[in-house]
């Protein structure tokens, strides 16, 4: 009777089918359309650095960094080569100046904004089954909203508004890390040459080091 117990037990073990670790996780889509989107830090390297001296012969503080945005869409052909596009909103460089062109203000604020549209080429290197190493680069179409005031005893006598658009080389690096086969988590940092040129302000090289989430469909 043990023994009848003992077989009836065991038996159901060896003609259960055996479990491979990649039936519970199936490798990740590294083909197909996808979409994501991002959130990360924007540094404007030149900053107020490129303020032109017959504006404001001194500059008193400046914020060259701010919250930067990206939404992006692509489709990848194989493990090695992406196409992608994407929208960027590089959020704003701001500075306080004083001393304006011949004394004609006391004091100023000023702030410069970058955002715009980019299309990439993306290489990939798929260092692990769950791990991408990639590099990009492509043009980016940027839009440039540069404004200013000026103020003379509390009283604001002068302003200045400017937009600018231009195409020019943007380029980055970074890893995809893949949660499942359809989602994963990308850390890239991206530079966007020479964007962002004006009569008072010059162009600026922007740095963007940013999180997103993406999902392959």
């Amino acid at each position: 009777m043990r023994k009848t117990l003992l077989g009836l037990l065991i038996t159901p073990c060896l003609v259960a089918p055996t479990v491979n670790a990649d039936d519970a996780f199936s490798l990740p889509k590294r083909e197909g359309f996808y979409v994501g989107g991002g959130y990360g830090l924007a540094k404007y390297q030149d900053g107020c650095d490129g303020v032109d001296s017959s504006f404001a012969s001194s500059i008193t503080d400046c914020d060259r960094k701010d919250q930067g945005y990206k939404a992006f869409a692509g489709y990848r052909f194989n493990d090695f080569f992406a196409l992608q596009g994407g929208y960027y909103d590089l959020g704003e460089a701001t500075a306080d100046a004083e001393n304006g062109y011949k004394g004609s203000w006391e004091t100023a604020h000023g702030s410069r904004e970058i955002k715009g549209y980019a299309v990439q080429l993306v290489t990939l290197y798929p260092a692990d089954e769950y791990l991408d190493i990639k590099a990009m680069i492509g043009a980016f179409h940027w839009q440039s909203e540069t404004s200013a005031t000026g103020y003379s005893a509390s009283q604001a006598i002068f302003s200045y508004d400017n937009d600018e658009r231009g195409t020019d080389l943007m380029y980055g690096v970074g890893v995809n890390i893949h949660l499942t086969n359809q989602l994963s988590l990308g850390i890239d940092y991206e530079r966007f040459n020479n964007v962002g040129d004006d009569r008072y302000v010059d162009d600026d090289d922007i740095d963007f080091i940013s999180g997103s989430v993406q999902y392959t469909f």
